[in-house]
């Protein structure tokens, strides 16, 4: 509601960004009247299988650590019932953007205004017999990306590209642009020439390029890898269970000297 009385009192002759901040989907999984219950008959996707290589990873990582402290916590009906409230839930939300850009509809600068859905983590409902996030597995950081562009695109002048400079400052002179008409490119160009996705949590982190992941631990050192693109489910540990393509493969060597790169420079700012 605030984000729709904002809409009306916006000026509609100079660039502008709002950001709207939704309470879910997310836990704790109490879907108010009369979204509750809507998904109730359908046949959802089922939660995907613990995988067996968990169980095999050193007892410090952060993995193995999650998925053992929510070891017999959930029966597959309580999961059943979480992964439908969530539903319930995604429509409400659906519900909610459509009020929004009903109004935005409304507005002179409709066709020239950009929208964009997306979230900042996602939730395992049930893989691998977890619930939340915390960990690397597809669940908990694939997220949304909803994009759709202007109709009426502004003309803008063109900014000098400066892809040595951090990313921060690029998103921060992204936003102040706004002002002069808005321009994305030098923010697109620099994340064109990036390797791949970085993620952290703990003192591990993850690297990704293309269908490839693989996960490291505090040292540097891979513990599990996964191909997404042959392997949704994520039930095989490459690095323990595709011992030859690990070793051999052109595309995991190259993830693997990524991966001691970001190691090193992670060392020497520590230092």
């Amino acid at each position: 509601n605030k984000a729709k009385d904002k809409l009306k009192t916006i000026p509609d002759d100079k660039p502008w960004m709002l950001w709207v901040s939704f309470v879910g989907p997310h836990e704790p999984f109490d879907t108010p009247r009369p979204w509750a219950g809507k998904n109730n008959s359908v046949k959802l996707p089922d939660a995907k299988r613990k995988p067996d290589w968990i169980a095999e990873l050193p007892k410090r990582n952060e993995l193995r650590q999650l998925s053992e402290s929510w070891n017999n916590k959930l029966k597959p009906r309580e999961i059943n019932e979480c992964r439908h409230d969530y539903a319930d839930h995604i429509q409400l939300l659906d519900k909610q953007l459509e009020l929004i850009i009903e109004v935005l509809k409304q507005r002179k600068d409709y066709e020239n205004t950009a929208i964009v859905v997306t979230a900042d983590h996602g939730e395992l409902l049930g893989d691998a017999e977890m619930l939340y996030k915390g960990c690397f597995l597809e669940g908990a950081i694939h997220v949304p990306w909803i994009y759709q562009e202007p109709q009426v695109k502004r003309k803008t002048r063109n900014m000098q590209i400066n892809t040595a400079l951090p990313l921060t400052a690029l998103l921060k002179r992204t936003v102040e642009n706004l002002q002069k008409g808005g321009n994305a490119n030098e923010l697109i160009n620099w994340a064109k020439k990036q390797k791949g996705a970085v993620v952290e949590f703990g003192k591990e982190k993850l690297i990704i390029q293309g269908e490839r992941k693989m996960a490291l631990d505090e040292t540097g050192k891979p513990v599990w890898a996964v191909h997404i693109g042959r392997d949704k489910d994520e039930a095989v540990n490459v690095i323990t269970q595709k011992k030859v393509r690990w070793i051999f493969s052109p595309r995991w060597s190259k993830l693997r000297r990524w991966g001691k790169e970001i190691t090193k420079e992670r060392s020497k700012k520590l230092w």
